[in-house]
């Protein structure tokens, strides 16, 4: 019999949290060219219209840059539903908005929860979740983005044709319902095993995880809070100057676009090692190790002794809850 709460249903259920970020990124498409949008705002064009547009860029970049502190300290779960609280807020004042300054304002507190949401799902996913599954795990993410435009994109389709300001303000107050549902759901799962382990409350930490895998690592919520503001960073620079770009250069802008997919490809290629069937804890020595990252491609494993002997201390429940963890240094020389 399949247990109601494993590392799937528990995976599925936080991904709702990618389903506001699909809200998100469509959240304008099917609204800016309806005649009710543009005569109740005063048909915004051009910098008025990305900075609205943008406004939900510039609240997530400063979520992520907080998802880092508000992570580690309140945990990876108890923050994800302050990010919710922040949504409902955020889709509240968009669906009240009287004029473009509140509108900003909605999407600015909305874009707060994207931040944080973005960057702490993927790391509550993948800190739960046996490397061999951790890819699938926390592709569940990016399907949830794709689904909440989708939904998203029906909805605003749905409401094209109401005759009054529901056009858009229905949308924006629909929005609340996964983030209301999320919050609540949030109480009956388990905390981050990885978050426990940091603060020594050991007796937590077995649920819910294969035991090679309950070493934390420190600073993983602050790199991936980094890497998802400069996200942010560049999104809102995106929706600020791609209104006036377009009317400038037109069809030249996507060829822009195709430019820097390629930049990225041979990027991704020559620099990023593997980390398929890796566990989180080996990821140091995969990018310190100083080898060409090619060679991350052939599967070959470097020796972690400090890691097995952990693993099989838990495996056998003779784990010392009181003896002193390793330092960082210790653990280094020990691996070599």
């Amino acid at each position: 019999m399949v247990r109601l709460l494993n590392v799937y249903t528990i995976s599925s259920f936080v991904a709702l949290g990618g389903v506001l970020y699909g809200f998100d990124v469509a959240s304008m498409s099917g609204i800016v060219g309806t005649h009710q949008y543009k005569a109740y705002y005063g048909n915004p064009l051009g910098a008025t219209q990305g900075c609205i547009t943008g406004a939900i860029a510039a609240g997530s970049l400063v979520g992520a840059l907080c998802s880092a502190v508000l992570g580690d300290w309140m945990s990876r779960k108890v923050a994800i539903q302050l990010g919710t609280i922040a949504w409902c807020v955020g889709a509240s004042l968009q669906a009240a908005s009287n004029g473009v300054a509140l509108l900003i304002m909605g999407r600015i507190v909305a874009g707060f929860c994207i931040g944080v949401t973005s960057a702490l799902i993927p790391i509550y996913q993948s800190e739960i979740a046996p490397r061999k599954i951790r890819g699938r795990i926390v592709s569940l993410q990016h399907f949830a983005i794709c689904l909440g435009i989708l939904i998203q994109y029906f909805v605003q389709y749905g409401c094209s044709f109401l005759d009054s300001q529901a056009v858009f303000r229905l949308p924006w107050a629909l929005q609340t319902m996964p983030a209301i549902l999320l919050f609540i759901g949030l109480f009956w799962l388990p905390r981050s095993p990885r978050w426990l382990a940091s603060k020594d409350r050991w007796d937590e930490v077995l649920q819910w995880i294969y035991p090679p895998e309950i070493v934390p690592l420190r600073i993983r919520a602050k790199t991936v809070s980094f890497s998802t503001a400069t996200n942010w960073v560049t999104s809102f620079a995106l929706s600020v100057a791609l209104p006036p770009l377009l009317r400038a250069i037109r069809w030249h802008v996507f060829v822009i676009f195709g430019c820097l997919n390629v930049a990225a490809f041979i990027h991704v290629w020559f620099v990023l090692p593997e980390t398929k069937q890796r566990t989180l804890e080996e990821m140091d020595e995969i990018f310190e190790h100083g080898d060409p990252a090619w060679r991350s491609f052939t599967g070959l494993r470097y020796k972690t002794s400090h890691l097995d002997t952990l693993a099989r201390e838990i495996e056998q429940d003779k784990l010392d809850m009181h003896r002193p963890r390793l330092s960082a240094r210790r653990c280094r020389i020990e691996r070599s």
